[in-house]
């Protein structure tokens, strides 16, 4: 549901689960989008950086 002033309302049970604050990234393509704490993202970035495999598959993918 969208409030007043047009902002996507996220149920109290999901803000907790998702550990949701003040920032949030909201992050998607075409048909999926996923709102993520904003440090929970740095963190999970921060560490795919690190994954040789994940940077072979993005390499693959954006065929450099």
């Amino acid at each position: 549901d969208l409030d007043a002033q047009g902002r996507l309302l996220v149920p109290p049970s999901l803000r907790e689960h998702a550990a949701l604050d003040k920032q949030v990234i909201w992050s998607g393509m075409i048909e999926k989008a996923e709102l993520w704490a904003a440090s929970n993202w740095a963190a999970v970035q921060a560490d795919l950086v690190k994954d040789p495999a994940f940077l072979r598959a993005l390499g693959e993918e954006l065929k450099l």
